[in-house]
């Protein structure tokens, strides 16, 4: 759950508190997530499950970690430092622990509202830009890949900004494989569909 707050020095912030106890209920229904998700898996592959459940739970696992968030949160602003369309809240370190994150309070347009035809079609289109390149320069560029870029998670400014507010969900990935999806992205970019493998030209 995410909260406003002020501060005693008077600073608005935005306070997220994690659910008592959700870390031991999460590691109690895993058991019965990997059952059901075991089963699904093998409907359609015979693939060996075991990789991806891990990938799964350790992901999981991660976002229940504020401090690895806030972590991740103050990378994404050196990141992005450069990066004018992109607003990354600062963490407030006093104030942040494992279970409790607190950013300074940026204010934005709700996704549901910006999605509307209140805004134009030309600025929708540059926040689209804007959350694609963002997107995808983290994955091939700082090799953080962003699992979890839903709009629940983004804000929007009318001056063609975007505020990016939760980090949770973020996994690094090893350089060749950034670079294989950068190659993926240019032959598709290029329209080289037969240099995608699977993929006939």
């Amino acid at each position: 759950q995410v909260h406003g707050a002020t501060l005693r020095d008077g600073r608005r912030v935005a306070v997220k508190i994690q659910y008592p106890a959700i870390d031991q209920i999460l590691r109690a229904d895993l058991t019965n997530l990997r059952t059901v998700m075991s089963s699904l898996f093998g409907m359609f592959s015979d693939a060996d499950f075991a990789p991806f459940w891990e990938e799964i739970r350790d992901r999981l696992l991660e976002e229940l970690d504020y401090t690895r968030e806030a972590q991740l949160l103050r990378r994404a602003a050196t990141l992005h430092a450069d990066v004018p369309e992109i607003i990354v809240p600062a963490v407030i370190d006093e104030a942040t622990t494992r279970n409790v994150l607190t950013m300074e309070y940026v204010p934005g347009i709700p996704p549901d509202e910006a999605c509307s035809d209140r805004y134009s079609q030309a600025l929708r289109n540059r926040w689209g830009v804007v959350v694609f390149e963002w997107l995808f320069r983290g994955l091939c560029e700082h090799r953080l890949l962003h699992a979890d870029p839903n709009f629940s998670n983004l804000a929007f400014r009318e001056d063609g900004r975007v505020v990016v507010y939760d980090m949770g969900c973020v996994k690094e990935v090893p350089t060749p494989v950034a670079l294989g999806y950068a190659r993926l992205l240019r032959a598709v970019l290029d329209g080289r569909g037969g240099d995608i493998p699977g993929i006939l030209g």
